[in-house]
């Protein structure tokens, strides 16, 4: 249903000739591909994207076809090659100043793509870098903020899983969270959950209630530290 529609959307859009409408509807429709694993076509509807994008001067319509491109290329298990792609789009003048969400998703999968190459300070450094976005956006999940916490529990859940607890407690049962969010998040949940005690997963999905962002962030910006040089299981 999803993908029909998403075709038409295109269809409707490029008979209209209307250039920005015409490349929400490739990435939409190569994000859904993309989530069903389609990589082929959700590769070249994302190139299409970006032509267009470059075509009209539109630098962020670029930037944001190539975060597509490195997502999709994540998905394929091409690290090294979705990391050249994003260190591409990290180089559009201004990105940081026009663009900052996108800016943060942007280091948040600079972060993603070192953790699994193994590069442990090129991650801490980006994922920090996406921490450092909050603020001036807002302490929410309605950027990428939900996902920045997700990887960097993905990274430390090995060695602190109460602390991972309680980080994907609160992407959880966040309102502002997305559904593919809270579906991550409960899928990790029930990881955790067959390797501690069930007391301490009730405590900490208790103190996930309590938790302030502003000071959860602070604290992950010092707790990147202590994170061991290995990439996740």
């Amino acid at each position: 249903m999803a993908e029909r529609y998403g075709r038409r959307a295109l269809t409707l859009a490029q008979s209209a000739g209307i250039p920005g409408l015409t490349k929400m509807a490739l990435r939409n429709l190569a994000d859904y591909l993309c989530q069903q694993e389609h990589y082929m076509e959700a590769e070249q509807l994302t190139h299409d994207a970006y032509q267009l994008a470059i075509r009209d001067g539109d630098e962020i319509g670029a930037a944001i076809a190539l975060l597509r491109s490195a997502e999709i290329a994540y998905g394929r298990e091409e690290f090294q090659r979705g990391r050249e792609i994003l260190l591409e789009a990290s180089q559009i003048e201004g990105l940081h100043q026009r663009a900052l969400a996108k800016w943060a998703l942007l280091m948040t999968q600079l972060g993603r793509v070192n953790v699994a190459l193994g590069e442990a300070e090129e991650a801490r450094h980006y994922l920090r870098k996406g921490l450092e976005a909050y603020p001036p956006l807002r302490y929410d999940m309605a950027a990428s903020l939900g996902k920045l916490l997700l990887i960097i529990v993905d990274w430390m859940q090995t060695e602190r899983p109460i602390r991972s607890v309680e980080l994907l407690a609160l992407v959880s049962n966040h309102p502002e969270s997305g559904a593919r969010q809270k579906e991550a998040a409960h899928k990790q949940l029930a990881k955790i959950a067959t390797k501690l005690p069930k007391n301490d997963m009730a405590a900490a999905r208790a103190r996930a209630d309590t938790l302030d962002l502003a000071e959860t962030i602070a604290r992950l910006k010092v707790e990147l530290d202590e994170v061991p040089d290995s990439s996740p299981d």
